[in-house]
Formats: structure tokens, sequence, C-alpha cells
């Protein structure tokens, strides 16, 4: 899901993460958790528009 969820915000940082979520079938909860954990380790290092 963490591939998935970078190849969105890729292509669009300023999506939410309610919007990827949708996007991916996946709920809120769980991809705003993932975005934080990816965040803390460096893998996502900001949004961009």
């Amino acid at each position: 899901m963490k591939r998935k969820i970078l190849n969105i915000i890729e292509k669009n940082g300023r999506l939410a993460a309610a919007d990827v979520a949708a996007m991916l079938g996946e709920s809120e909860e769980e991809v705003a958790a993932a975005m934080a954990e990816m965040e803390k380790q460096g893998i996502i290092g900001g949004y961009h528009a």
C-alpha cells in the first residue's frame, strides 16, 4: 500500500489522506498512519503541488 500512496502523492502532493484513501479503497486512518510513518522514516520529505 505504501508504494501506491507514494505513486499518488508524487502526482499530486496536495491530496489529503482522505482523498488518497478513497482512491485506494482503504480507510483514511490506515492511509494517514502509513503517510505519517513514511514521513518519520524520511521517505516522504514534504508535499508540493
